[in-house]
């Protein structure tokens, strides 16, 4: 009886050893992540802060620690936590900090980072190194307007017949920044709707015109109504290359 007895209580014994494994060995590097937002949603016009902790929870130290992020942003530097890296004693942490603007409004609205903790050493447990976080984006938008026309005289007043019809327009800019084309009506006059906020250039490539560079403001409060006078273009031996709009609606 008393043998069996040990028998049984061996066997439990070995059973959770194996349910509950040791956490950690004598030399392990256990690298631990959080990344917050430094506000709570951002507009797509303003940078975007965002701060990441890295903490060595392991028994040995840590070499070459940094983070590496993929994110909707223009920027992937931390600084504080740059390659090469820094080196964590067990239970020291370090922090970094990324900056950088929305580039694509197409993920939805949200700016989104996802970020990996890493170090010269295999990692005891990996699966709290990598951290996948969001923060709300609110795109603000408006709308650009303007008549174009061709001083064929040279008196800077549009004229009636000096409207340029069917003159293809391309918008660069904005925040997300983005590239959008339309082409003038009958009238010479083109909109492009929607467009988020920000400044933007304007240009007309044609053969036949040549126009000023010009940059507007778009601020969803006094949306731009403008009018862009052409002069008659260079000699046929100088004239402008064509260009092929990206295809945004007028």
């Amino acid at each position: 009886m008393l043998r069996s007895t040990t028998s049984v209580l061996l066997t439990a014994a070995l059973l959770l050893t194996s349910a509950h494994p040791a956490t950690a060995r004598a030399d392990d590097v256990d690298l631990r992540l959080t990344v917050t937002f430094e506000q709570t949603s951002y507009f797509a016009h303003e940078p975007v802060a965002v701060r990441a902790t890295v903490t060595n929870v392991g028994t040995t130290t840590a070499t070459g620690v940094h983070v590496t992020s993929y994110a909707n942003l223009d920027s992937s530097d931390w600084a504080g936590l740059r390659p090469p890296g820094r080196t964590l004693e067990p239970g020291q942490s370090a922090e970094g900090r990324l900056v950088g603007w929305v580039t694509d409004p197409t993920r939805g609205n949200i700016v989104r980072v996802i970020a990996d903790a890493r170090s010269n050493e295999p990692d005891a447990r990996p699966d709290d190194n990598r951290v996948d976080a969001y923060a709300p984006l609110v795109i603000l938008r408006g709308d650009i307007a303007a008549v174009v026309y061709g001083d064929r005289n040279g008196n800077h007043v549009l004229d009636p017949g000096e409207a340029l019809p069917g003159l293809l327009a391309r918008i660069v800019g904005g925040r997300p920044s983005g590239s959008y084309g339309g082409l003038t009506d009958a009238s010479g006059r083109f909109r492009t709707r929607g467009v988020p906020i920000g400044r933007y250039s304007v240009e007309f490539r044609t053969a036949d015109w040549r126009f000023t560079p010009t940059e507007v403001d778009v601020d969803q409060v006094d949306d731009p109504d403008l009018v862009f006078r052409g002069e008659p273009a260079a000699p046929a031996g100088r004239r402008a290359r064509p260009w092929l709009g990206d295809g945004a609606a007028v």
